[in-house]
């Protein structure tokens, strides 16, 4: 067994390889991610092998100590110190003297992300205690009558540090509780650039006191999640700044609240709504979007008639229209009928040039043979569709015209075109969402290169420039599957072959000359060369919709 220190070296050197590929990476690609989370990815890797390592080495004296850990870079010590839980980082400290000054260096950085939501008085006032003015901060915490002083001090002395500020209300207060908060949360926060508020129970109280939320001054905001009256937001100046909001209250929203988020937020590229329930009562004058707008997520309570909703939209419509489910007891398969009303609403929406109809499997293959839908025909006859997702997805296909771009998952392609036949004349990107390996032996049965379609080939796209294969890395594919693909199910005149994520085998030199006989060129993509928004990025969507917030 490897002693100790030579071990520990072992495995820093390869946490260090790893931290240079990802900064080769970013440097070379130009795909701008931030550092803590390539260092927290990266450090992940080799996090429960380092940990044990640093236990031993801690336990154990090591007259090689300072000699092996001299050569470590301080900043990769410090990067590896804040992303150690308590217990590592304090058996850290003793490996050597410069590990030890290293850690106390770097005391910032250690204690600069807090989430502070069921702790005793006190607690947190000693670890912002531990940073120094200045440093950036990230903070989560509960607005609630435990605890309550330290957080408004917090924020009185602290908010000029917040880089992203998240907190919740629990509703645990008395009326002469009010006026603390409302001066704590009326201070400006000219660095905060992500800001999360859930205060439904506390909002109508803010708003009647006066409330200046952040001051009013808040340049570098450009992610909002708030859960609340609509009122507190009307003629909100940060607003303007804002890229990407949730929104959200309680009980019935009318097209009132509506408007008074798209007077303000004008500037929105992502707007995600959720809707416990829609007051049909309100006025039906028509909201215009924004023009800005990229991305727009629906997200319903269950038998919510979401057409309601859909008729109050302008003629404006977003390039990109995605429908998801919350992490709590909504399902896609609730809530992805939203699509179906977009469609069926026809004029407001029917610009829709890009649609992600992309089959959750894990879900449908616990719901399969649950969701019956029906789709009628003319002539009086009724199509059954046991996934609600396929019915959206055929409904798109026949409906959709102007789509120019379509991201379909490889058993939603294959289950449709068993439908019919369909032309998308002004189609030119296909992005095909091939089967995880993991889903292969359930759904192996419905893939598109195992499937004859029982008519010529069902899906014409006399414009299709460009068909991407979008696979989970190192998914293999032989050159006859892909002519097999576009011989069976699409007419197109010889596109682009797009490979994300998938790798083409070359031991068949005939089958390689058949495939490109039917392509003029291949290109390798990566996630963040598809203009689109992915679908299968379940993280993406859970992140815009979720109310809890990341912090290490």
């Amino acid at each position: 067994m490897d002693e100790p220190g030579p071990r520990l070296l072992a495995l820093l050197a390869q946490l260090a390889d790893a931290l240079d590929e990802e900064a080769q990476y970013i440097t070379t690609t130009n795909h701008l991610r931030s550092h803590a989370e390539v260092t927290a990815f990266t450090i992940e890797r080799v996090r429960s092998h380092l940990n044990v390592a640093l236990g031993t080495y801690a336990r154990k004296q090591n007259e090689h100590a300072q000699t092996l850990t001299a050569r470590l870079p301080a900043e990769l010590l410090c990067e590896v110190f804040r992303h150690l839980c308590l217990r590592d980082r304090i058996a850290a400290s003793h490996v050597s003297h410069r590990w030890r000054k290293v850690s106390l260096d770097a005391a910032a950085l250690l204690w600069a992300e807090i989430k502070s939501y069921d702790q005793h008085p006190g607690v947190l006032s000693e670890r912002l205690a531990r940073v120094p003015p200045g440093v950036p901060l990230t903070l989560a915490a509960y607005i609630r009558r435990k605890g309550a002083e330290d957080l408004l001090h917090a924020l009185e002395t602290r908010m000029c540090d917040f880089r992203a500020l998240h907190l919740r209300s629990l509703g645990d207060y008395l009326p002469s509780d009010i006026p603390p908060w409302i001066a704590a949360l009326s201070h400006e926060a000219p660095h905060v650039e992500r800001f999360s508020l859930v205060c439904n129970e506390l909002s109508g109280a803010l708003q009647s006191g006066g409330l200046r939320l952040l001051g009013h001054c808040a340049p570098r905001l450009r992610r909002v999640k708030f859960y609340g009256a609509a009122d507190v937001l009307h003629a909100w100046p940060p607003a303007r700044n804002v890229h990407s909001l949730l929104f959200s209250q309680r009980g019935f929203t009318s097209a009132q609240e509506i408007r008074i988020i798209l007077d303000n937020f004008v500037n929105i590229q992502e707007l995600a709504l959720e809707f416990d329930d829609w007051n049909v009562n309100a006025t039906a004058t028509q909201l215009a979007l924004p023009e800005s707008l990229r991305l727009l997520v629906m997200s319903v309570e269950y038998g919510l008639d979401t057409r309601d909703i859909l008729r109050t939209l302008g003629h404006a419509s977003p390039a990109t229209f995605a429908v998801c489910g919350t992490s709590g007891s909504i399902s896609p398969r609730d809530v992805l009928g939203v699509v179906s009303d977009v469609i069926r609403a026809g004029e407001p929406l029917e610009a829709v040039k890009q649609l992600l109809a992309v089959q959750d499997t894990e879900s449908a293959l616990k719901d399969n043979n649950v969701v019956v839908r029906a789709s009628r025909l003319p002539g009086g006859k009724t199509r059954w569709f046991t996934d609600v997702q396929l019915l959206v997805c055929v409904t798109a296909l026949e409906t959709f015209v102007h789509l120019t771009d379509l991201t379909l998952s490889e058993t939603l392609l294959t289950s449709a075109l068993a439908y019919g036949s369909y032309v998308i004349p002004n189609l030119t990107t296909l992005v095909l969402a091939l089967l995880p390996p993991a889903m292969q032996a359930q759904w192996g049965q419905r893939s598109a290169f195992l499937m004859v379609p029982d008519r010529e080939p069902p899906l014409a796209c006399p414009a299709l420039e460009t068909l991407v294969l979008a696979g989970h890395p190192q998914t293999t594919l032989a050159p006859g599957m892909v002519s097999f693909l576009l011989q069976s199910y699409i007419t197109v005149q010889q596109p682009v072959l797009g490979l994300c994520g998938v790798v083409l085998l070359e031991d068949d030199i005939s089958q390689v000359i058949e495939m490109l006989n039917h392509i003029c060129n291949v290109r390798q993509y990566a996630r963040h060369d598809l203009d689109l928004y992915d679908a299968r990025n379940e993280a993406y969507f859970q992140e815009l919709l979720s109310w809890h917030p990341r912090i290490q």
